[in-house]
């Protein structure tokens, strides 16, 4: 394994101990200020983020010596500079991982398929894509068999943006978090996307300030959470996902038991039309909580998301439980709720705040 961080020289680990690895280029550029590493096909590839159109290559498990420049500039019109190099399986060619794919600043992916740069018979340009900018940080991560990758526009599947360039968003996926993940953009900060040691969660890591904040997908449930660990880099060693913090302490995630602790979860509805239907009389969750439950409630209209129709519209309803005792007793809750909504479009929105709840079915009103 190799690693290679821009601040000195690149280090080999073999199984059992680190040591620096004695790279040269036949151009004079320095190794030391490489900041990105990949194997591909069992060649080193080295790079510069933010330095020109230019990466370097090693021979077939080379471990140290001469690396060879291999210039993206004269192939014309590619912009920007290298930012990531990614290793993509393509039903073509050479077999697994086959398509080296070039990624520069300005969101330009450019993809070689072949064993050896070197060799214009076992080399060849597949495509050029225009996909979306990606942003600062470490913005890519296997999902499944797909990689994600964060851009200005959104999360990206960079599978799909060799077919569909800048329209390639994990739509579906990203829509509930687009929208505050576009702001932060806007501010700047460092960015990681990464895939949990067991599959089970894709984080989401932004750092603006010193001060870290998380977006989480969960994989099983298809649902997305948010999280404040003070984390600067997050990383798999073996089996455990740790990360280091933001300032320099280690930190592990690890699964709590369920309902130990209140949480608040929110869904928001799309937006909807009722046909033949002025508006929504009232609506009736059925909800199983680990009691006590806090639900607050609003319907909204005609694409009206304010401050103030937010707070003209919540409904607060709170339950507790019979017995307290240890906590752990499930209440449901099955209460009609008056609504005096009218229009043309509609969007329904509910916080639940419990130790454990689930949303069993929900029934609306129409006149």
């Amino acid at each position: 394994a190799w690693s290679a961080d821009g601040l000195g020289a690149v280090v080999r680990y073999d199984g059992s101990s680190f040591t620096e690895a004695a790279f040269t280029t036949a151009d004079d550029s320095d190794p030391e200020t490489f900041d990105g590493v990949l194997a591909h096909h069992d060649r080193p590839y080295f790079w510069k983020r933010g330095g020109d159109l230019t990466f370097y290559y090693g021979d077939v498990g080379a471990v140290q010596g001469e690396l060879t420049a291999f210039p993206l500039g004269r192939l014309g019109n590619v912009t920007g500079s290298v930012s990531d190099i990614l290793s993509l399986t393509v039903d073509a060619g050479h077999g697994m991982n086959d398509t080296l794919c070039i990624l520069t600043t300005t969101g330009q992916m450019v993809l070689y398929e072949g064993l050896d740069p070197g060799d214009p018979a076992d080399w060849r340009l597949v495509t050029r894509v225009q996909a979306a900018p990606p942003v600062t940080g470490r913005p890519f991560a296997q999902v499944g068999s797909d990689l994600w990758m964060i851009t200005a526009s959104g999360v990206v599947s960079v599978t799909q943006s060799i077919r569909q360039g800048v329209l390639a968003l994990v739509s579906d996926i990203s829509r509930p978090v687009a929208d505050a993940i576009l702001k932060q953009t806007a501010l700047g900060g460092e960015w990681q996307l990464q895939t949990a040691a067991n599959g089970s969660q894709v984080t989401i890591n932004h750092v603006l300030d010193g001060v870290a904040r998380q977006w989480v997908y969960h994989v099983e449930s298809k649902t997305w959470a948010t999280s404040d660990y003070p984390a600067r880099r997050w990383h798999n060693l073996g089996t455990q996902t740790q990360f280091t913090g933001t300032d320099g302490s280690l930190g592990q995630l690890d699964r709590a038991s369920a309902g130990q602790e209140e949480i608040t979860a929110t869904w928001i509805s799309s937006w909807f039309r009722i046909p033949r239907s002025a508006g929504l009389t009232h609506i009736t969750p059925t909800i199983l909580a680990r009691a006590p439950l806090t639900l607050r409630v609003a319907v909204l209209t005609d694409h009206d998301t304010t401050a103030v129709d937010l707070d003209e519209a919540w409904q607060t309803i709170t339950q507790n439980p019979d017995n307290p005792g240890d906590g752990t007793e499930v209440i449901s809750l099955n209460e009609r709720i008056g609504m005096d909504a009218v229009g043309s479009v509609f969007q329904i929105r509910m916080e639940v705040t419990a130790k454990w709840a689930e949303l069993v079915q929900m029934q609306v009103g129409i006149q």
